[in-house]
């Protein structure tokens, strides 16, 4: 039975990362995914220290509650305040888009430092 519990928290914490992911995606005003295929190297540390920030309070949560329901909440909390983030950084964040990799590293550590503010409030 504990395997069965595990996946089931996997399972949820996927679709739950997913969600926020594609959340996140959908907030910022150019294409963070398309940036990175070119090869915007800014985009992708912005995009990967904002998927570990959204990751970071899902296994808090996991850890800390036991409870799928709670596991929500948290990512749920987690999410808004990524999205906060973005928004009160939004003038550095237009210079992802032209490839400013100092920009870029400032919003990932920010958004890394966020998530886990956000996933040490849980415990």
């Amino acid at each position: 039975m504990p395997i069965l519990m595990s996946l089931s928290y996997l399972a949820t914490a996927l679709v739950l990362l997913a969600f926020c992911i594609t959340l996140y995606l959908w907030a910022t005003p150019y294409r963070e995914l398309a940036l990175v295929r070119e090869g915007n190297v800014a985009a992708a540390l912005s995009l990967g220290g904002a998927v570990i920030g959204l990751t970071l309070p899902i296994g808090s949560a996991i850890f800390f509650t036991h409870q799928l329901m709670e596991m929500a909440e948290w990512a749920a909390i987690g999410c808004i305040m990524q999205l906060a983030l973005f928004y009160l950084m939004r003038s550095q964040a237009k210079d992802i888009q032209t490839g400013n990799v100092a920009a870029g590293l400032l919003l990932a550590c920010l958004s890394l430092s966020t998530g886990l503010l956000v996933a040490m409030c849980i415990s």
